[in-house]
């Protein structure tokens, strides 16, 4: 633990030291430590409430200062309200925002998205006893930003679909009305792939239907998108 510890002040003040060179930057600049996945789990509770994103992957902790614009945060607001709604009275899903982390077995890897949707009762990486990082998401949802995106797609979007609980995953831009959803068929291996560029379609999960616009709400968008506002 003691060893956890020191991990834990070392990651923080290099981040504070370079606070102002790590909100939107991309994944090549972010701090990086060798750690083992209990390690990473103790950090993550040593640096609970702070402005940072850390996640993990292959016996590295990534580390960079959160970082969300208003329109991202927008956006997952959007989603909460929408998909709470759908399943509030469904006592089989729980929705949440990036308050869980999604472990990914086989490829040790932790990430942390920006919006889920879990079956109950929820699944927990099983070494780890606090209920924080889940194994059977199934909507995961990612607002990626210029410096995130091809990180996204290139990194995490492999290891969501191996997990066999998630039915689809979105990946939406907060530049434009453009959302991405992958959506797994009745052959797991097997996925569809579906891009939504306009206010005024749905995104169609199945039984759960998302109104663009909605997700959009309040979005102002610039000049060079030509989409005006979505509210």
């Amino acid at each position: 633990m003691v060893a956890t510890e020191r991990l834990a002040e070392k990651i923080i003040a290099r981040l504070e030291a370079r606070a102002h060179a790590l909100t939107d930057v991309p994944p090549r600049s972010w701090l990086r430590f060798r750690a083992t996945l209990e390690e990473f789990f103790e950090v993550i509770e040593a640096t609970e409430d702070q402005p940072y994103d850390l996640e993990f992957e292959e016996g590295i902790i990534l580390a960079r200062m959160r970082y969300a614009t208003a329109t991202h945060e927008l956006i997952v607001a959007n989603l909460l309200t929408l998909l709470g709604n759908f399943y509030r009275n469904d006592t089989t899903v729980g929705v949440y925002g990036s308050s869980r982390l999604v472990y990914v077995p086989g490829y040790e890897r932790v990430y942390n998205p920006d919006v889920v949707a879990v079956n109950q009762p929820e699944a927990y990486f099983p070494n780890h006893d606090r209920p924080l990082t889940i194994t059977n998401a199934t909507i995961v949802i990612e607002v990626h930003s210029n410096s995130t995106e091809g990180y996204d797609y290139a990194h995490k979007l492999m290891c969501y679909k191996q997990l066999p609980s998630v039915r689809h995953i979105l990946y939406i831009s907060p530049l434009k009305p453009f959302v991405t959803a992958f959506s797994r068929t009745d052959e797991p291996q097997i996925w569809l792939n579906a891009d939504y560029g306009k206010l005024e379609l749905e995104i169609d999960l199945g039984e759960l239907q998302l109104p663009m616009r909605e997700v959009y709400r309040k979005v102002v968008f610039g000049e060079s998108t030509n989409a005006g506002s979505a509210s």
